[in-house]
């Protein structure tokens, strides 16, 4: 949490507690554009082969994985905590 966030959720009218997971959607945002940036730049130099398409294919897959988990366990609500 930085220093900016409450002023940032009083602002905006966001609940505090839900600063870290709006966060996330802009760190997950700019790690996609990093790959495809990377991927882009790999084809432009014919640098992209079968090799590293089974990667980046693998990697989208682990990264829809652990994306998928992640919104699982955040829908998933502790015993005797209130729903919103």
């Amino acid at each position: 949490m930085t220093a900016a966030s409450p002023s940032f959720a009083s602002v905006r009218f966001v609940p505090e507690e839900h600063f870290p997971g709006i966060i996330a959607f802009a760190f997950q945002d700019s790690a996609w554009l990093g790959t495809l940036v990377c991927e882009l730049s790999l084809r432009y130099f014919e640098k992209f082969d079968e090799i590293l398409q089974e990667r980046f294919r693998q990697m989208e897959q682990e990264r829809q994985h652990w994306s998928q988990r992640a919104y699982a366990e955040a829908k998933a609500v502790p015993p005797g905590f209130p729903r919103s």
